[in-house]
């Protein structure tokens, strides 16, 4: 019997190289001048900044992303939008997905022991109502955890619902988080 896996869900992840002084500048500027979201999925004390992709000074760290995803797959994609998250002992991002985009991404600025991990829920609602997961197969799986590490990327299809694990440490967890669109 042959076995196709149809809707197959990729998620890349590895390391790279970013100026993380430079990002933590970014975030405790946008904190300084009110340069922060509102009502994101953030939750219990953690902080968002609005996009900074934008920002000239960003270029080189968008570039690098870009250029990243590029050589991983192929595929040209342009960065729509990047922001920071600062998340605080007991906060955490509620699940979510990322609309009008392609691709989602984040990157571990600064990642604490126990600062809790990229949480990926299976889009299949099948899986969701059942009350047995096989987790041997990852079809099947309800969710999945990739750990918050410094330095690491993931890039994943933005229509994938994610969270984050709740932060148990006393420093806070630092991520830049970004959206891709295919060029």
């Amino acid at each position: 019997m042959i076995r196709t896996d149809l809707f197959a869900t990729p998620i890349w992840q590895g390391p790279i190289k970013l100026n993380n002084d430079l990002l933590v500048k970014f975030f405790n500027k946008a904190k300084e001048l009110n340069y922060l979201a509102k009502n994101k999925s953030s939750v219990n004390g953690s902080e968002q900044t609005e996009d900074i992709a934008i920002s000239k000074e960003f270029s080189d760290t968008k570039k690098r992303i870009e250029y990243m995803y590029y050589q991983e797959t192929g595929n040209k994609v342009n960065m729509g939008n990047a922001w920071i998250c600062k998340n605080i002992k007991g906060s955490m991002n509620e699940i979510h997905v990322h609309g009008n985009t392609d691709i989602s991404g984040v990157y571990y600025i600064e990642t604490p022991e126990n600062c809790g991990g990229l949480v990926f829920r299976n889009p299949n609602d099948c899986v969701q109502m059942g009350t047995r997961h096989f987790e041997k197969d990852l079809c099947w799986m309800g969710s999945y955890i990739i750990p918050a590490e410094k330095g690491k990327i993931v890039f994943f299809p933005a229509h994938l619902p994610h969270r984050t694990q709740i932060n148990q440490n006393e420093k806070p967890r630092l991520a830049l988080s970004f959206n891709l669109r295919y060029i």
